[in-house]
Formats: structure tokens, sequence, C-alpha cells
């Protein structure tokens, strides 16, 4: 068993101080751990692509970490495991499912709550399910993170995994419930992340065109709001009825029919796709000319679509949402 890890920082590659949280080590540790309390001939080549904690990550990153992987012949390996902050974490699942959802191998991405060192942190298991994972073979794209207050650690699918809260610090899922959980040694999945036989990009493009994800919220004022001019699209994430205040210059409806007269693309992610579930103040949205997104994207996989095809000028975001959606 030959897995290539990838470290890019977070806190699990991190220690405590006095001054805060701040990258010291490198996750070679829980290697070396897993080989000497689990299996002594699970073989871990190392590679750092980069080390940041992760709420620096930009989209220029995802080039280090996951290019070399469309580029690279992985037959030498049974999979790949990226160990990540936790902030971005969902974010970087979502690039990767869309990168890489055609490899036949294993890519898991893993994370920790507190450096390694705390007594609570969950690095541990977490990692350990990760490996485990990736020696089942069933190829996709996975995260594997224990929420706190559970025992076992959750197997996330990389289309459906949400950005953890920071009330509670939980990763939340799209679907009713994950793909799966890890309670002992091997991972349980009660289906699989979506894959794809073809690279959606067999070479990722430089991602310098940017999209702007704006949040509905009460008496926000769209009239702030000035694209620059790589600013490629805008994804603006509705209230959860598929809605948005379109009320005057400032609302949506004006912003939307100025991003028009712009020529920059604006879609409407959390849209309801059945036409007797959308309010009026939904139709004013698609007056103004915004393109419904449909409530089964992730924003974060929403974004990262948004962004290849952005760059990727012989990709459209009707393609990637054929394969993501099935």
């Amino acid at each position: 068993m030959h897995i290539l890890m990838l470290a890019t920082g977070g806190t699990i590659a991190s220690q405590s101080s006095t001054e805060g949280i701040r990258l010291s080590q490198k996750p070679l540790p829980l290697c070396h751990r897993y080989r000497e309390e689990v299996d002594p001939t699970v073989e871990f080549t190392l590679r750092t692509p980069y080390q940041i904690l992760s709420e620096n990550l930009g989209p220029r990153r995802w080039e280090a970490l996951l290019e070399p992987l469309l580029e690279e012949n992985l037959s030498g390996f049974d999979g790949v495991l990226i160990t990540h902050g936790s902030d971005t974490l969902s974010y970087t699942a979502a690039m990767a499912g869309l990168l890489l959802s055609h490899l036949t191998l294993p890519v898991v991405l893993t994370a920790a709550d507190k450096p390694l060192e705390h007594p609570q942190s969950n690095g541990w298991p977490n990692f350990r399910a990760a490996v485990e994972l990736i020696r089942s073979g069933t190829p996709g794209v996975f995260v594997t993170y224990r929420n706190p207050g559970e025992d076992a650690v959750t197997v996330f699918g990389w289309e459906e995994i949400l950005q953890a809260d920071c009330a509670l610090d939980r990763f939340g899922c799209q679907n009713p419930v994950p793909l799966g959980e890890a309670k002992g040694v091997t991972p349980h999945l009660t289906r699989l992340p979506r894959r794809w036989n073809t690279p959606l990009c067999p070479i990722l493009p430089v991602l310098n065109r940017k999209v702007l994800q704006l949040t509905c919220y009460p008496g926000m004022d769209l009239r702030q709001v000035y694209p620059r001019p790589e600013t490629a699209a805008v994804l603006l994430r509705l209230y959860h009825s598929g809605t948005a205040p379109v009320e005057g210059e400032e609302g949506a409806a004006a912003f939307l029919h100025r991003m028009d007269q712009m020529g920059i693309p604006c879609y409407l992610l959390g849209s309801k796709l059945r036409k007797e579930a959308r309010y009026v103040t939904a139709y004013e949205l698609s007056a103004g000319g915004g393109k419904f997104l449909s409530h089964r994207l992730t924003p974060e996989v929403a974004y990262c679509g948004l962004l290849l095809a952005a760059n990727q000028p012989e990709l459209s975001s009707e393609d990637i949402w054929k394969r993501v959606l099935g």
C-alpha cells in the first residue's frame, strides 16, 4: 500500500503558542503513528505544495496542489491523502472533486479541529479514517472529519460537504445524511460520491479571472458593490426560499440589471426549480438577467464551478452542472 500525501498546513500541522496557534510541524508524525500502531507496511510519500493556515487560501494555491495530480502518472500510488486546514476544507474538496473525479483511486481530504498535541484533537481519528478509506480502494473524492460531540468520523462526498459553522464547529451536508462513517477500522459507505469517466479539465487553467460571491441579508444595499475588471461572474446566494430583496435601486433586481449592462453574468444559487414553488420576487430576479442555479449545488461547488468556467474558454458552466447533478 503506497499513499501520496500532500501536506498543505492548517491546524493539523500547527502547534499552540502564547501568540496563538501557528504553523510549526508537518503532519509527518501521523504517518509515523499509523505505521507504528496500525500497519508498518503502509508507505507514505510526503509532498508539501505549500504550508499555510487555510484561511489564507486563494484560487492560485489550487494550481500548485491539484494541477500535478492532473498531469502525473499516479499508477504507483493506491490513493492520495490531502491534509488541510478546516476553514476552507469544503472549498478545496469541491475543487478537487470537480478536477479529480475521473481518477480511479481514492482522493481523501482531512483536517483537525485542534493541534495534534491537544488531548481532544480529532486529527488522529480523521487521519486514520482517511487512510482506511484509501485502503478500501473505493475511487472518488472524499472528506473524513469527526464533528464535535460525535464518536464516529463522518465521510462526506466532495459535492455535499458544507463549510463548518462558527458556533458549533460542525461541517454540514447538503444531503439528508452524508456518504458514510467510520466507527471502527473500516469506513462504511451507504453510497458513493459523484464521479465521471473523463477529466472535466485536462489541464487546470490559470485562475486569474474572479467570481464575486454575495450573500443575502436584511438591509443589503448592492449599490455598494463595484466589480473590478477581472470580475468574470457574480454568484448571489439567495434566501432558503429562493428569494432576494428586490425593492429599489439597492435591491438585487436593479443590481442584476446593472451587471447585465456591464456584461457580467450573475448566477443565483438556491432557486426552486418548480415554478409553483417560486415567489413573485424570484421572477423579478429572472427579469433582471439572473441565471438560476439548482438548490442541489453547494455554495462551494457553485463557486468553484463558475471559477473554472470563467478561466477555461472551452468549458461552460452548463457542462459542469450536467456532470455534478447527473
